[in-house]
């Protein structure tokens, strides 16, 4: 029996995302406080206050925010005897992922989120970045969208087939004016430039992210996941089996494009059977998955997820 968790990218959950379960479960209220110890922040900045305007400040805060719940409800899981045998994420989730196989323990990582808030701002005669998800028909080559196609855009994620393999989902991200030419040469709706962000990441131009980050993270006392974690960053994705490959998975993370399909992969390689998809940064019904999956949005889905896993344990034992 093959359970894997996995987890989405960073999306700014407003309170109301977290009410239920940390009302709910105190496994979770027990995250998020002792997030707030380690971070100094308090638990209502963590959880409910509206997320900074500074666009450095609010990644890092919605980060702590959406990761805090994620671990909260692995433990509500672990309560009811479910655990993965193995994890995977796409960006801010394929951090977490690592954090959920023990390959870096949660004081450290919730503290490298939050340390996430000091990045250095560019200055200010450097272009705005813009971000973007494009629905583009299945059949195009998705390069002609991105790169020397189209200068100043580049791919930060590749989705795979959506909306039953009508679509391919792409993430997009470049300078402003470049990823809105580009919006406004498509018919309505095919490239949707997302408002109010500014940080493209996954793309070359978070270079100075990275290069921020990486001291720290090569501090950071990394260790060999107990479970594999599925890996969506490009070009390879892969298992990470050690210490060193997570590491490398959060040193790359701000200028690696990921990719979805390549992260499914190798999970239907490690041959899950069910996936169960932790916190609402993945939406029903958009991604094909290969498998079943079992989503946890609300505190009700656990009893599912939990009843998912005994079914499949079940028909494992009588196979």
């Amino acid at each position: 029996m093959t359970v894997a968790y996995v987890v989405g990218g960073r999306v700014n959950l407003d309170a109301a995302a977290t009410d239920s379960f940390h009302e709910s479960f105190a496994p979770v209220r027990e995250v998020y406080a002792r997030a707030a110890r380690w971070t100094g922040l308090t638990v209502a900045q963590l959880r409910t206050e509206e997320l900074p305007a500074d666009q450095e400040e609010r990644q890092s805060r919605g980060s702590l925010r959406q990761a805090a719940l994620v671990l909260g409800i692995a433990d509500v899981l672990a309560e009811r005897g479910v655990s993965p045998s193995v994890t995977g994420g796409i960006s801010l989730g394929g951090m977490t992922a690592g954090a959920l196989a023990g390959a870096l323990d949660r004081e450290h990582y919730l503290r490298f989120l939050h340390r996430q808030r000091l990045v250095p701002r560019l200055p200010s005669e450097v272009p705005e970045q813009a971000v973007a998800r494009a629905f583009v028909p299945a059949g195009d080559n998705p390069a002609d969208y991105y790169g020397e196609a189209r200068p100043g855009v580049h791919l930060a994620g590749d989705f795979g087939p959506v909306l039953e393999g009508t679509k391919r989902m792409l993430l997009l991200g470049g300078h402003r004016a470049a990823v809105e030419d580009l919006a406004a040469s498509l018919p309505e709706r095919t490239v949707v430039v997302l408002e109010g962000q500014t940080i493209a990441a996954h793309t070359e131009l978070r270079a100075h992210e990275r290069d921020f980050l990486a001291p720290y993270v090569h501090t950071m006392p990394f260790t060999a996941p107990r479970v594999p974690v599925c890996s969506a960053v490009q070009p390879e994705p892969r298992a990470l089996t050690t210490a060193d490959e997570v590491r490398d998975l959060f040193d790359r993370n701000p200028v690696a494009p990921i990719t979805m399909p390549g992260m499914l992969a190798e999970l239907e390689r490690h041959g899950t059977r069910l996936a169960v998809l932790l916190g609402k940064s993945i939406p029903k019904g958009v991604i094909d998955f290969p498998f079943p999956v079992v989503h946890i949005h609300e505190p009700g889905d656990l009893d599912e997820a939990a009843a998912a896993v005994a079914e499949l344990a079940g028909s494992t034992a009588r196979a």
